[in-house]
Formats: C-alpha cells, structure tokens, sequence
C-alpha cells in the first residue's frame, strides 16, 4: 500500500534502456524523517530506480512527486535544489581534488553557501579532518564513501538517497556509516532511501523495507516486522 502523506512518491514508474523495459509499474513511498531500505538482487531493478527518482534515467511513464509537486519532467539538477541527494555506487568525486577541495565544490553550487554545512558535514565523519588536504583519488574506499556522503550532507537535503553505501567497505568503517546515517535520520530528521544488500545493516537501520524483483516490487512492509533471517528469506531466489 502506499501513503498518500509521503515525502517521496513514486507511481507507476516504468523505465527503459533503449528498448528494453527495466521498471514495470513500480510503486514506492518515503515519509518525512523515515529511513526506507530498497533491497533485492543484483539486477532487480534497484540503482534503474534510483537512478529515475533522480533523474538521471528518464521515466517512460508514471510519476515522481517530491513535497507534492510533480518533478518527473525536471533535471538532476533541479531536483537537488528541490531537497533531494544521491550518493551514487561508485563514490564519485574529484579525485585531484583535496578532501576538503570537493566539499568546496559542492558549497560553491549551492544556493545557501552556508560554509557551516561543511563543518556539519565534518561532525558526522571526523576521519576525514586529518586528511583534509589529501588527494581524494588516494583514499580508502571507506573514506571515499564517508566522503561521498558528506558532499551530499553540504547540500542541506530533505531526502538523500544511498545507493549500497556498505559495498566493499571494511566492517569498522561500516559501523561508523550506521551511526552517521542514524544521526542523519534520527537526530536531523532527514528522510533516507537505502538501497542495500546487507540485511543485517538495512534491518536495523530502516523503518520500512521494500523488496525487487525483475524490476518489480514485490514485498513491503515495516522492519519491526523482521529479523534478519525473515529478511534474509525475504531475498531468498
């Protein structure tokens, strides 16, 4: 069922590459301050989905709506200065950049400019201020993902999307992305799409999980609901 008082909402969304469907009538809703977790198998259909949340694939039918305003027409662009963010697989920046450099970047797009973003930015991931003027290119993975996180933290979202932000990282680095992400959803109040494949991670983060299959959701429902061996079967083939 969706919710008609959501933050996000996605209707009837259907996507192709070239030809070839990817997304069949999806359904999916984000409530204010709500962590939703997107899981499923490699080729479900999920990063397809974020990817036209965000706009960077086009819909070929259906709705986007974000605050109630329809935004599947706009570009990537005007949907970031709407509130939302997108931390794409991949941990993408400047990697000639000094750490402190993408942030600047960031900030310097922005409409607020509010140097303090950075420093909020800063708070979450204190590993990154001893290597402020690092390289980025020279980075861990775990340090890279921190700070792909915290560019899009500068651009004071309503709604950030992470697209497997635990994919290759070490376990101690995982666990200083669980409690920066519960400070982002709890203590600020911003709303949270995941899309991840460790179950135990997404189960006690989210409130809500949606599950894909061949670009279809097929299961919904509320976290409190599971543990992670009915999560686990949830993903079961």
């Amino acid at each position: 069922m969706v919710d008609a008082s959501s933050l996000l909402k996605v209707r009837d969304i259907t996507t192709a590459y070239d030809k070839t469907q990817v997304l069949f009538g999806v359904d999916l809703d984000v409530r204010a301050e709500s962590l939703t977790c997107l899981m499923g198998h490699n080729g479900a259909g999920k990063t397809s989905l974020m990817n036209t949340i965000m706009g960077i694939m086009p819909a070929t039918g259906g709705d986007v709506q974000f605050e109630d305003e329809i935004i599947t027409g706009l570009s990537p662009s005007a949907r970031v200065k709407r509130g939302l963010a997108y931390v794409p697989q991949g941990r993408e920046g400047f990697p000639h950049l000094t750490v402190m450099e993408n942030l600047e970047v960031v900030l310097d797009a922005t409409s607020h400019r509010e140097k303090s973003a950075i420093d909020d930015a800063l708070d979450l991931f204190p590993r990154l201020v001893p290597i402020l003027e690092r390289p980025s290119g020279f980075l861990s993975g775990g340090q890279k993902q921190q700070l792909a996180i915290a560019r899009a933290l500068i651009t004071r979202p309503k709604l950030m999307v992470l697209d497997e932000p635990t994919e290759g990282i070490q376990p101690s680095i995982i666990l200083e992305i669980e409690k920066a992400i519960t400070e982002i959803n709890q203590s600020r109040g911003m709303s949270i799409l995941l899309v991840e494949q460790y179950v135990e991670f997404a189960v006690r983060l989210a409130d809500n999980y949606i599950v894909m299959e061949a670009g279809e959701v097929t299961k919904r429902g509320q976290t409190a609901d599971l543990d992670a061996e009915a999560a686990r079967g949830l993903l079961a083939v």
